[in-house]
């Protein structure tokens, strides 16, 4: 069973590929560099490997939290709104109407690429974390009362924890950024809108 969890956390996870352009713009040039971690006694080692299993997975949900909220809904909506009143005023084919429209449509869809990318991240991250627990707690089975023997899987397991924290890291960031980019794209539709529709007058 040993070599079986041992394989596993070798060939998954040593030169990890990522698949997506965002993670790999900002965390390629860390995962390519030799990882370098704390010597640390055995009894550490565990304590180590135990937290951070524990911290990465509360950052990774805190992302899938993030991207799950509709943080620009409201200006979004409002936007919406003032399209509907365009068009109630000057109909469907009408230029500001259709500019408006296609202003909300390229927005929505530069959005759901964004988004469709990190959730693949985090589920591949997600994939990981699960596999490095299940090998974790098969380490720790098998060498129960003896884990000075099991110090070379725990130092592999402890070098790819701090590879894929670097992939957590920047899934944070391209979420933060794809947020804030979203919102101000809505902010300046609305603005737009909010004007052509206070000009709209039935």
């Amino acid at each position: 069973m040993i070599s079986t969890c041992l394989s596993v956390c070798r060939q998954g996870w040593y030169g990890v590929p990522l698949f997506f352009l965002g993670i790999a713009s900002l965390a390629f040039s860390q995962l390519v560099q030799e990882t370098k971690v704390e010597s640390l006694p055995p009894d550490q080692q565990v304590q180590f490997i135990e937290s951070k299993l524990n911290d990465l997975g509360k950052r990774l949900n805190a992302v899938q939290q993030d991207q799950s909220r509709d943080q620009f809904g409201s200006i979004r909506r409002s936007a919406t709104g003032d399209l509907n009143q365009l068009v109630s005023v000057y109909g469907n084919n009408n230029p500001k109407a259709v500019s408006i429209r296609k202003k909300l449509d390229a927005a929505a869809r530069t959005w759901n690429v964004r988004a469709e990318e990190i959730d693949q991240g985090v589920g591949s991250v997600d994939g990981r974390l699960n596999e490095a627990n299940l090998i974790f707690e098969d380490l720790k089975e098998n060498f129960a009362g003896r884990i000075d023997e099991a110090v070379p899987a725990l130092t592999v397991l402890q070098e790819n924890l701090t590879r894929t924290e670097t992939e957590v890291d920047a899934l944070r960031s391209l979420s933060q950024n794809a947020i804030s980019d979203a919102t101000k794209a809505y902010s300046s539709i609305q603005a737009e809108s909010n004007l052509l529709a206070s000009k709209a007058v039935p």
